[in-house]
């Protein structure tokens, strides 16, 4: 926390390609570092994204979730669980290397993480996982971001 978010650029389920510095004095940005589609916990914390995608919105609040999976799994996400906003992919896995995503091979894999990024590109939030059902809970990150707003 309290680093500059480190460059990167990836392509979505709607197939733009959005580098991560485009939200630089623009909004503030939450990053979601998914598994795969085949995970539950993953599905339901995009749907649960997804039902508080208005909230975020109005807190200057832009979703880049990001699942280590194939495009057509970003497609699959999107259409099933997110419907509202894209889904990010990176099958070769490197954005989340970059991110720290931690791997915990006892526990199933690919752990989630999560960062929020202020405007100024700072990252002011970082939660990684320590299970795959080990989510922060949706008013922590509105409360983050509004302290972040001030």
């Amino acid at each position: 926390m309290g680093t500059k978010i480190p460059e990167f650029e990836l392509p979505n389920s709607r197939g733009d390609k959005i580098n991560i510095k485009e939200f630089i004095n623009k909004k503030n940005v939450i990053i979601v570092l998914f598994r795969d589609i085949h995970w539950p916990y993953c599905r339901w914390h995009a749907a649960e994204l997804r039902r508080n995608l208005e909230k975020i919105e109005e807190l200057d609040g832009y979703l880049y979730p990001i699942l280590a999976d194939s495009e057509q799994n970003a497609q699959k996400m999107e259409k099933k669980y997110a419907r509202k906003y894209a889904i990010f992919f990176d099958p070769s896995k490197e954005v989340q290397n970059l991110l720290n995503q931690q791997v915990k091979f006892w526990k199933g894999g690919r752990m989630p993480g999560l960062l929020i990024i202020d405007k100024l590109g700072v990252i002011q939030y970082a939660y990684y996982s320590d299970s795959m059902k080990d989510l922060p809970k949706t008013e922590e990150l509105l409360e983050v971001l509004k302290m972040i707003n001030i």
